[in-house]
């Protein structure tokens, strides 16, 4: 808390958790923080408080608010009726109507439980204003709003959870570094929706390319970038010379290793020549959330 008493964020720490191990633990910010323009000062602050390092980002949500006009609804109601669809689409499309007479939409959503990308399109308007009352939940969203020259009952949300942060990687094949969610957030969140949100109208095409594009949001040039993600740790893994490359790794890098001249310099030559293959020094980076440019540096510093 700040010296006003206002809630900044939790730490959670669970011995004998299966998801947050004995030497970890999580920080959960607060919510008015991630609005704040003091975010990663406030975040900084809470760490220095602690001896603590981030060892990575759980998750990330990536969001736009933007004003629902005719054009916009017309996509809305193609994609929940199916007349729309998202390219690529795995799992299908589930959506939740409105429990008045209209039984018009106020919430879509995409992503399957193994999806690294859930997206959510929702009236944000009615979420702050749950149950009808005249006062929001979250009154610093809807100042932002006012502030951006936007009418509060027309605004909609369309959100991105990234739940495998550490399987997102930028051009070079590097892991995003956790305050790059924060500091590059626009320019991420363009990324990521041109490349993963493409809508089609369905006109019955057995080549589905011939199907034409349309928009939600227009970000202009900038939809036409690509977002990689990595496969998941137990598909890397699967290969034997990766996952002994991994195992030397971890040892190269323990105490008593270390400590032992002969068998840190033998384990060194090792992964020096598995590191003349790209795939290796990029599995490390991966299974261990550093870059590549660190795992060469590492075997390449002399005592």
């Amino acid at each position: 808390m700040d010296r006003d008493g206002t809630k900044l964020g939790t730490f959670l720490a669970i011995p004998r958790s299966p998801m947050i191990d004995g030497c970890s633990a999580m920080l959960e910010i607060a919510n008015p923080v991630l609005y704040s323009q003091m975010f990663r000062e406030i975040v900084e602050a809470m760490l220095v408080m602690y001896p603590m390092y981030v060892a990575g980002v759980s998750r990330a949500d990536l969001c736009a608010d933007f004003q629902m006009t005719p054009t916009r609804w017309e996509v809305v109601r193609g994609l929940e009726s199916g007349e729309n669809y998202l390219k690529g689409l795995r799992r299908g499309v589930q959506w939740w109507t409105a429990k008045g007479a209209d039984r018009k939409p106020h919430q879509l959503s995409w992503g399957g439980m193994d999806s690294v990308f859930h997206w959510k399109l929702y009236n944000k308007y009615k979420e702050l204003h749950e149950g009808g009352s005249p006062l929001a939940s979250k009154p610093y969203i809807e100042q932002m709003w006012v502030e951006c020259g936007f009418e509060p009952t027309k605004v909609w949300r369309l959100e991105i959870s990234i739940t495998a942060c550490n399987r997102v990687v930028d051009d070079a094949g590097e892991v995003i570094p956790m305050f790059d969610w924060w500091d590059d957030r626009v320019r991420l969140y363009k990324r990521i929706y041109g490349d993963k949100f493409i809508i089609r109208q369905n006109q019955g095409h057995a080549d589905r390319r011939r199907d034409p594009q349309v928009y939600l949001l227009d970000f202009g040039g900038s939809m036409a970038k690509f977002m990689r993600h990595r496969p998941p740790r137990k598909e890397i893994e699967s290969d034997v010379e990766r996952r002994v490359v991994c195992k030397m790794w971890k040892e190269f890098n323990d105490p008593e290793v270390r400590a032992r001249d002969v068998l840190h310099g033998a384990i060194r030559d090792f992964l020096c020549t598995m590191f003349q293959f790209d795939r290796n020094i990029q599995a490390v980076a991966r299974r261990y959330n550093i870059t590549t440019q660190e795992v060469i540096s590492a075997v390449s510093e002399i005592d």
